[in-house]
């Protein structure tokens, strides 16, 4: 234990290793919902509430034989959190507080430059998804207004859920891709909700499938359509969207729908546009069925990843594209297509999945939903390590402005939710 003390400016205190207990009270709840809120120096990021020493004993003892996990004890080194007095806590940042999880899959690295990016006995924690059932998983997203993550059932289920560590799972947003009669999606398997990002002003910005656009969920709830066609006719059902620095929304349009098939009333080719202000863009057209998207840093270049026909033979590739922008709203354009990756030997060797959800971290490293799990590929398309998911990879999210980063991912068959600690960037 240490006491209040703790949190007093100027007050000295030991150099020595603290135990660090959590008790459920509304103090300490309150505490740790605030976390983040608060400045740096002003946050306590540690406090107590007095616990009989049996308690305390008791509780040791329970966790050390239910659980089979040691007490974690922190000690004062150069990552603690500290202000000009000398006075330091350990932080406990709320989504590190115990949740219902447990190790799942396995970590494969080829590189050990992936231990910069990610502690080596890190694990991936199977987080629990009680009580809902879902026809697909995709699309994580961090939310930081209600220290969750939100995930997409891009089936039928047609849902926006979100999940923490102290309400478990909840309903978001339904429906959430297609709001008409899903008897009516035309047996489209994929009409409900896919990529999601906040923009540049915390505005929920959603691909909607079955509507075949990218709309704004408005506080209503209720969708505000950004971009749905492309010199009048209609998306075939965006995946993913990101948007950039100048405002443009990116937006993979791949055929789920009707795959090889021509529609008259929608675009000509799966493809990958650019939306702002009512303006839509035709940016690429030859990669078949486009599906992830992230920015390398500094934006002068991306990734896509690529589907393909989506069958057992289907390619799996991701393709770097150079970036352009002229005039005064930066119109973007693309060249230099280049492979980047090729994950078809994975799926040739019978592995799930194909080229699929993406993100890129802050150091430049492509984390890719791929035959096999998640591929961390660095920024010369060399391969650092696999995330091994036990399930067919679908998507993953980057929460890296937290003081402890995390990833999210999300899978299917079976549908599953995965958190991994990352390093400090």
């Amino acid at each position: 234990f240490f006491n209040d003390e703790c949190l007093l400016p100027g007050v000295a205190e030991a150099k020595k290793p603290k135990i660090v207990v959590v008790c459920d009270s509304p103090h300490l709840q309150a505490m740790a919902s605030e976390h983040y809120l608060l400045d740096e120096k002003e946050k306590p990021a540690c406090c107590y509430r007095p616990v009989p020493f049996w308690a305390f004993t008791g509780a040791v003892v329970v966790l050390v034989l239910a659980l089979g996990v040691p007490l974690a004890i922190v000690s004062r080194d150069k990552d603690d959190s500290s202000d000009d007095s000398g006075t330091s806590c350990p932080s406990l940042p709320a989504e590190d507080a115990a949740v219902e999880s447990r190790n799942h899959g396995k970590i494969t690295v080829f590189d050990d430059k992936f231990y910069n990016f990610v502690d080596r006995s890190s694990t991936m924690e199977l987080l629990s998804l009680a009580p809902f059932t879902y026809t697909w998983m995709e699309a994580p997203l961090w939310d930081e207004a209600t220290r969750s993550v939100l995930f997409a059932d891009p089936g039928t289920g047609n849902t926006i859920y979100s999940w923490n560590n102290r309400t478990g799972v909840k309903t978001s947003l339904r429906p959430a891709g297609y709001t008409g009669d899903l008897a009516n999606a035309g047996g489209f398997g994929f009409p409900g909700p896919n990529g999601q990002i906040f923009n540049s002003d915390g505005k929920h910005i959603l691909c909607q499938q079955g509507n075949a656009r990218i709309a704004e969920v408005t506080p209503l709830r209720s969708f505000e359509p950004i971009a749905e066609t492309f010199e009048g006719k209609q998306f075939w059902g965006p995946n993913d969207v990101v948007q950039d620095s100048f405002g443009w929304y990116w937006i993979t349009d791949p055929n789920f729908r009707s795959p090889g098939s021509i529609d008259p009333n929608r675009v000509n080719a799966t493809g990958v546009y650019a939306a702002k202000n009512g303006t839509v863009l035709q940016l690429i057209t030859d990669v078949l069925n486009p599906n992830g998207i992230a920015f390398f840093p500094g934006e002068n270049s991306l990734v896509i990843t690529e589907t393909g026909n989506i069958t057992a033979t289907a390619k799996a590739r991701a393709w770097k594209f150079t970036v352009q922008r002229t005039g005064p709203d930066a119109t973007p354009s693309v060249s230099n297509k280049q492979l980047f990756f090729d994950g078809s030997p994975y799926r040739a060797r019978g592995w799930m999945g194909g080229g699929d959800g993406m993100k890129i971290d802050s150091s430049g490293n492509a984390w890719m939903s791929m035959p096999g799990g998640i591929l961390c590929v660095d920024q010369t398309g060399t391969l650092l390590a696999r995330l091994d998911l036990e399930a067919q990879a679908t998507n993953v999210w980057i929460a890296d402005k937290l003081p402890h980063p995390v990833m999210y991912i999300t899978a299917a068959n079976p549908p599953t939710l995965i958190r991994l600690t990352l390093k400090k960037a």
